[in-house]
């Protein structure tokens, strides 16, 4: 989700920024606050960045997919853990 309430679909994560498809056309240049909902529990993590792009990917219905780049690295500040597949 980013807030202030607008439900995207998270495409791909890493540790300098995230890539959502999203309903609504994102700008380009303004402040994002990516709130991540884990499937399993009731937590929620909070990542603040900026939309680095924004373009269309699909026509019906209208969806967009926005690049957004995180203002400080996943784990060092916001608590996220990052792991690889083998561990």
């Amino acid at each position: 989700m980013l807030r202030p309430g607008l439900l995207v679909r998270l495409v791909n994560i890493g540790p300098r920024g995230a890539l959502v498809e999203s309903p609504a056309r994102l700008r380009p240049g303004r402040r994002a606050e990516l709130q991540l909902c884990s499937r399993d529990s009731d937590s929620r993590q909070l990542i603040c960045g900026r939309v680095e792009r924004c373009h269309v990917v699909g026509l019906g219905p209208l969806s967009f997919h926005g690049a957004i780049a995180f203002d400080a690295a996943p784990g060092s500040t916001s608590g996220i853990s990052w792991s690889t597949p083998d561990g």
